[in-house]
């Protein structure tokens, strides 16, 4: 059997990347759809619409460290005037209506994301899957969401409508 040429060769090794690229294609679209058919089990999240791909890890991530902030007994306080108190599952249904509302463009977290990821590598031989967040504070401090992914914003949360669909 003849050798392949090494233009035979280079077209086989396209070939199998692409077959490989798709099997990823398929193996990441299978675990979104998993994860947003979970949402159901997320408090003031419906099925209505789709949530786009990064809102969703958003949400999954925020969710996460709200439960989180709730296990460590963390403390919100909704306004200078009311007095501090423990976190409550409740209190998800605020940042889920956030991060719903807030538009999901690139252009708009750009700067923001380029600073959560420095900070991040600076950060990267910490254990912790939840990180201090850049002021100090801790996901179980005196915030009444869980931490923002970006830290120049305020923390974001869903509502079960006017959710975009922007991939």
């Amino acid at each position: 059997m003849p050798s392949k040429t090494p233009k035979q060769v280079s077209e086989s090794k396209k070939i199998a990347s692409r077959i490989k690229e798709k099997k990823r294609n398929v193996e990441i679209n299978d675990a979104f759809s998993e994860l947003q058919s979970s949402f159901t089990a997320i408090p003031f999240i419906t099925k209505k619409k789709k949530v786009a791909k990064v809102k969703m890890l958003r949400l999954a991530v925020k969710y996460i460290r709200h439960l989180e902030s709730i296990l460590n007994d963390g403390y919100h306080q909704p306004s200078p005037y009311c007095p501090p108190r423990l976190v409550r599952l409740e209190d998800f249904e605020t940042v889920a209506a956030e991060e719903f509302n807030e538009r999901n463009t690139y252009t708009n977290r750009l700067h923001e994301d380029e600073e959560y990821y420095t900070l991040i590598k600076s950060r990267s031989s910490s254990s912790s899957l939840l990180h201090p967040l850049p002021n100090g504070d801790s996901p179980s401090s005196s915030s009444i969401h869980a931490p923002s992914l970006t830290p120049s914003t305020s923390p974001q949360f869903f509502p079960s409508m006017n959710m975009d669909h922007h991939h």
